[in-house]
């Protein structure tokens, strides 16, 4: 059999597996009602009883920028279609699988071009069958989703710095837009990006580089300001997509942070003393609110900083490792956790030989990858 009639096999084998773990989904679905989807599906809920981008973060319910509002309205389209019910939760979760699969071709496609096409099927497996891309794939929540628009952003990056083109720079930004509406960190990266694209041109044709990287980021404001302005109506502040950002500093650094994957919700009343929670519900505005949290993370790390350090180092160690605690005592996965080991040591090792062979036959790829994991990690 030829590499390429491998690839539909692989594919379908990877659909199988999805589908035999849907009950997973459903059962977390059933247990957990609205809050299988996180917040999204609180705000979904919300929109479609015509109550607006509303949550109740802090107190009250009220108009929200908690969250990035690509995918809780997709949630609301659903929700509108099939209730909120059960049927809700096999739409989403069919929704998930059918992006995982466009995903999975799409980083074989990629693998292929890059490194030839057994290359491209070992990437395939590997990702296909691995636990984190197919739990994913059977939850209510966006990693699939905005995994997908992340890797067109960068897909599309790359394709502008090798063609110059005012098409493709348009691309690269409704990719940025896109991207954005769903994952926010994605404005974080993407003046990095912009960086290497011009960078990657040369002396000759940095000019134009210049002008087509700015096409890319006037077409992705263009995407971005209708809900800017949307924010500024709402909470009389200037936030270009949400406003979590305090939260989740407190969240990550403050006295109760274990620097792990255990950790407490932040609009828990169990998360913060009393003190602070009579504070957060006192403040009108939930943008302020926000406010307050991060400027008392950002006191409590100045005045611990030996722990915060710490926090920090583990937190990058967990990041491209495991938390064997959390995932031992919480997750009921601990028995499981050698053999996680073992396919997520492969996909590193197997990463590192890709960055290896770039960073041999076309350098200025291994760039960018720095640059995303760089950014990604810090």
């Amino acid at each position: 059999m030829t590499l390429k009639g491998i690839i539909p096999i692989i594919l379908i084998l990877a659909l199988a597996v999805r589908l035999v773990l849907i009950p997973v989904g459903l059962r977390q679905a059933g247990s957990r009602g609205i809050c299988y989807y996180d917040e999204y599906g609180g705000i979904a809920k919300n929109i479609v009883e015509g109550k607006g981008f509303s949550y109740n973060w802090y107190g009250e319910l009220r108009p929200t920028s908690i969250h990035s509002p690509l995918y809780p309205y997709l949630l609301a389209g659903i929700f509108s279609l099939f209730g909120a019910g059960k049927g809700a939760v096999f739409a989403t979760i069919a929704f998930n699988i059918i992006l995982s699969l466009i995903l999975l071709y799409a980083v074989f496609k990629v693998s292929s071009h890059l490194f030839g096409g057994l290359s491209g099927v070992i990437t395939l497996v590997l990702i296909a069958f691995y636990p984190g891309q197919i739990y994913y794939s059977v939850s209510g929540l966006p990693t699939i989703f905005y995994t997908t628009l992340f890797f067109l952003v960068i897909v599309t990056a790359w394709r502008l710095k090798e063609d110059l083109k005012i098409t493709n720079a348009i691309l690269w930004g409704l990719a940025i837009g896109i991207c954005a509406l769903s994952y926010s960190f994605v404005i974080a990266l993407a003046p990095f990006l912009a960086v290497w694209v011009t960078a990657s041109a040369g002396r000759a044709r940095f000019g134009k580089a210049m002008v087509v990287v700015s096409i890319s980021a006037v077409t992705a404001l263009i995407i971005l300001t209708p809900w800017t302005i949307r924010n500024y109506q709402i909470h009389q502040r200037w936030i270009p997509i949400r406003d979590q950002s305090g939260t989740n500093l407190w969240w990550g650094n403050g006295p109760q942070a274990t620097g792990g994957v255990n950790e407490l919700r932040a609009n828990s009343s169990d998360t913060f003393s009393r003190e602070i929670t009579d504070s957060l519900r006192a403040i009108p505005n939930e943008v302020d609110g926000d406010r307050y949290l991060k400027k008392m993370a950002v006191d409590y790390m100045k005045n611990n900083p030996g722990r915060t350090a710490r926090l920090w180092i583990h937190k990058i160690r967990i990041f491209w490792w495991f938390d064997s605690g959390p995932v031992a005592t919480g997750s009921g996965l601990g028995r499981f956790l050698p053999f996680l080991m073992v396919l997520k040591g492969f996909l590193l090792l197997f990463s590192i030989g890709g960055f290896y062979l770039l960073l041999r036959e076309r350098p200025g790829l291994a760039f960018l990858g720095l640059i995303v994991c760089a950014v990604m990690t810090f």
